[in-house]
């Protein structure tokens, strides 16, 4: 039994009530009353502005929650949990970004302008507390070089999905602000062109621009959320002051980020990571051959000198 617990800190248990929460947070609780606010985040689905995606697109939510219950659990296991990328990489911060998402949900569920604001520099502050997980996770005090493929796909993916998906959620809450206040559709289509943008440098960042660690998984969530938004157009009045040109542009521009950053995320990831195996594997085999010819011709200039 003593061995069982061996290694755990006070961090794992920050850790487990954060997956309870995140438990707690996607039941339905079957009405108003209870714990109704806790789940409110749910709701962020109903934002209505030109950058909300399909409702499709939410399920993405589910898989977040199989990931963070999963690390969770991993994270609790003696081989696991007094490693450094639970330690040093998670820490405090997922504890601290679960909190940000409940206080995030209190504040949405006021159903006001001021409540709204308040929930999105909540959101904001959920991303940067999900980034430094991922900056120490990729680089800093936890050595990336030493993770084995089950440790990133159990302790070091569940944060980067988490993190791609807030971040289109806090973009999502920045434009409904604007909403909120009133601005022209005019202004709407502006403010979602600057978003489509925003959407495609957050990739280009993680793909191009993050040292030595590229991040494929933020643009993935990114890809997907925004290829959600080219079926959902909801931004009020949009259709009843533009015409089916303007439509079809943005449904045009936001189609072409979504399968750009598609596109852009695979390639680099095969040419990155998938090639370079390959071609080892390929060195490796063709240097044992030629290891083995040279073998056979020093065998048989051994046997001639010896006739």
């Amino acid at each position: 039994m003593t061995s069982l617990f061996q290694g755990l800190t006070y961090k794992n248990a920050l850790n487990c009530v954060a997956v309870l929460i995140h438990i707690l947070a996607s039941i339905d609780y079957g009405g108003p009353g209870g714990m109704e606010w806790l789940n409110s985040v749910r709701e962020f689905g109903k934002f209505e502005t030109i950058v909300t995606p399909t409702d499709a697109t939410f399920y993405l939510r589910y898989i977040i929650l199989y990931f963070n219950v999963t690390f969770g659990i991993v994270q609790m296991l003696p081989k696991y949990s007094s490693g450094e990328i639970v330690q040093e990489g998670v820490s405090h911060w997922f504890f601290a970004a679960t909190i940000a998402q409940v206080a995030s949900s209190i504040f949405f569920s006021f159903d006001s302008l001021m409540g709204f604001f308040l929930s999105t520099i909540v959101v904001g502050a959920m991303v940067f507390f999900l980034c430094k997980i991922l900056s120490n996770q990729a680089s800093g005090s936890v050595d990336e070089t030493q993770h084995s493929p089950e440790e990133y796909w159990l302790l070091r993916f569940p944060f980067s999905l988490q993190t791609g998906w807030y971040m289109c959620i806090f973009i999502t809450s920045v434009n409904n602000i604007f909403v909120r206040l009133g601005y022209s559709p005019l202004f709407q289509v502006f403010l979602a062109i600057i978003c489509f943008a925003s959407f495609a440098g957050i990739a280009a960042k993680m793909l191009l621009y993050n040292g030595n660690n590229p991040n494929y998984v933020i643009p993935a969530v990114i890809s997907v959320f925004t290829f959600g938004i080219a079926f959902d157009f909801q931004g009020p009045g949009i259709e009843d002051n533009f015409g089916g040109g303007v439509l079809i542009m943005l449904i045009t521009i936001v189609t072409i980020v979504s399968i750009g950053i598609a596109v852009g995320t695979g390639y680099l990831l095969y040419t990155n990571e998938l090639k370079g195996d390959n071609d080892e594997s390929a060195d490796a085999e063709y240097a044992g051959a030629e290891m083995t010819s040279s073998n056979n011709e020093s065998a048989k200039m051994d046997a001639a000198v010896a006739v």
